[in-house]
């Protein structure tokens, strides 16, 4: 066989593992480890803990009048410092605080596979550990589908989910089309992973499937301009499993990852809170 040959097929096949390892697990693994999340350094308290070798943050709000927690869940490729500004507003409205880092992401321990599944798994297992009872749970993306599930699993006092992929065939395949990988060449990734013996329910744990059975208030918002999870594809599905009295959000002009740059953004989030808060009160 032709040298050039081998090398093309060589490279070929590379490329095909650089896809797969793309699909399920994080390549920026190394990038900004190093991070402070600023809440309870200068008032309330702040702890950094590990459970089995997953890294979160507590950070304790001054006003502990009344006990509130929100959760919050990063993005994929990214960590905590990706949920700051989003936590901004709970902050200021009395709420404690989780940051969770998934496996293989930020300060967490590298493992061979990072699904939202574990992302879940790993949250509920913090929130019994530190007997954190019905918090606000809040998850951006890959996040989203992690904050989904811990909705589905543990008592919590409302789900806002950003940028939440619709279905899990949607979202692969959507995925290639972001990456720029053909799926006549790559198709074969969401193949895999969707029929992997993972012992993974897919088809009753679609994020659409899921939304309809979550009792709490849902607050979910969108991107107009997401070019990773297209509206149309995604949020309106996912708008259709909710409740009459669920809250959504198309936030016009925003990327994938960017709604909370929308000068409306704390307006709208802050209500919600605060509707959510009387509902409770």
């Amino acid at each position: 066989m032709e040298s050039w040959l081998i090398a093309i097929i060589i490279i070929f096949l590379l490329f095909q593992m650089i896809a797969l390892f793309m699909m399920l697990n994080n390549p920026l693994y190394f990038k900004n480890r190093n991070y402070t999340i600023p809440f309870g350094l200068d008032n309330g308290k702040q702890e950094k803990k590990k459970l089995n070798k997953i890294r979160y943050t507590l950070c304790y709000n001054p006003s502990l009048a009344i006990v509130k927690w929100t959760v919050l869940l990063h993005s994929w490729g990214r960590n905590s410092l990706r949920m700051v500004t989003r936590a901004e507003i709970y902050w200021e409205n009395g709420y404690s605080l989780v940051f969770i880092d998934a496996r293989s992401h930020g300060q967490s321990k590298y493992v061979r596979v990072s699904k939202a599944i574990d992302f879940a798994e790993d949250t509920v297992a913090i929130l019994q550990e530190e007997k954190i009872s019905m918090p606000v749970i809040h998850g951006l993306s890959f996040g989203s589908i992690a904050a989904l599930f811990v909705a589905n699993n543990y008592e919590t006092k409302a789900l806002i989910g950003e940028a939440m992929a619709t279905r899990f065939d949607v979202m692969f395949k959507d995925l290639l089309n972001y990456l720029h990988f053909p799926r006549i060449i790559f198709g074969w990734i969401p193949w895999l992973i969707m029929n992997w013996p993972w012992n993974f329910p897919w088809e009753i744990m679609h994020p659409e499937e899921v939304l309809k059975t979550i009792t709490v208030p849902i607050f979910l918002i969108h991107g107009q301009d997401d070019s990773m999870f297209d509206f149309r594809d995604h949020y309106e599905p996912n708008k259709v499993s909710l409740k009459e009295t669920d809250s959504f959000w198309l936030v016009e002009g925003s990327k994938h990852d960017k709604m909370a740059l929308n000068p409306l953004y704390h307006k709208k989030m802050e209500k919600f809170i605060k509707q959510i808060d009387f509902q409770e009160s």
